[in-house]
């Protein structure tokens, strides 16, 4: 099932760090917001449709123990949008929303802790687009390898409005503000752009509202038309081939997915 989730209100999504009221002074966010975000909102939305199973959350008999997110991506003016990959850069210092796919070269007479015998590599200046996005029919071109720049770049910080929040302790004996306890939260407003998940294992109304982020703020959501986002063509037994995250991710070995043969100098795949 795919739900289209729109705001309703501003929203605030944290990010890992620590906070403390009186000891840090600023919440950081982030956006897209992380897949157990959405995760918690789903489980949640089920639960006010069923109170009477809520006593069985967290437990071996919890309806949404089965809950699966398979895909998490935005959707703005009709297009699907994914984060745009890492290796998708532009000429530094360039206003220009078009990228550019960093080719591999193999590591030649260059001393490196890196342990692959290729990296991405450029001639001339780049940098990332930070907070960029790319649309479905791009990203399908991308992992074809049909084409080797994109123009249809979209940027977070354009649909994505900073609107931060002011606030300050009270003491609830007194009533009163506590010094020292000031504090300013980083609250985002959507403008034009909603949040798509593809998700299994869970039955939910086909239109409806719920709780998301901090704060609980309201969202509506309702079904949404399928999205293919993967290919099909793609053969197991290619020497090369790109493995894209849409989402952060931290694997058994750190940075290193575990079925990847670190010590194997030609990185093997190792197949259960």
């Amino acid at each position: 099932m795919i739900l289209k989730i729109d705001a309703l209100d501003t929203l605030f999504f944290r990010d890992g760090k620590p906070f403390t009221m009186g000891e840090d002074t600023w919440a950081n966010g982030v956006f897209p917001p992380h897949p157990s975000v959405i995760y918690g909102a789903l489980r949640s939305a089920y639960f006010s449709h069923h109170l009477n199973e809520l006593k069985k959350a967290n437990n071996e008999e919890d309806p949404t123990r089965d809950l699966k997110i398979n895909v998490f991506s935005l959707l703005a003016d009709n297009n699907v949008y994914l984060p745009l990959p890492n290796d998708c850069v532009k000429k530094k210092g360039s206003r220009d929303n078009v990228v550019s796919i960093l080719p591999l070269h193999e590591l030649k007479d260059i001393k490196s802790s890196c342990p692959t015998q290729c990296a991405l590599t450029s001639k001339e200046e780049v940098e990332n687009v930070e907070g960029g996005l790319i649309t479905i029919e791009s990203f399908k071109k991308y992992l074809n390898c049909i084409e080797d720049s994109f123009s249809s770049i979209l940027n977070v910080a354009d649909r994505v409005l900073p609107e931060p929040k002011i606030g300050i302790g009270i003491n609830r004996a007194s009533g009163t503000s506590e010094k020292g306890k000031l504090y300013r939260v980083d609250i985002r407003r959507l403008k034009d752009i909603g949040l798509l998940v593809d998700f299994a294992g869970l039955d939910l109304p086909e239109r409806g509202m719920m709780k998301l982020g901090g704060e609980g703020k309201a969202v509506s959501y309702q079904k949404f038309k399928p999205v293919k986002c993967s290919i099909d063509d793609f053969e197991s037994d290619e020497k090369v081939f790109k493995l894209y995250l849409s989402t952060p991710a931290i694997f058994k070995n750190g940075w290193l997915p575990a079925w990847i043969d670190e010590k194997n100098a030609n990185w093997r795949i190792q197949r259960a």
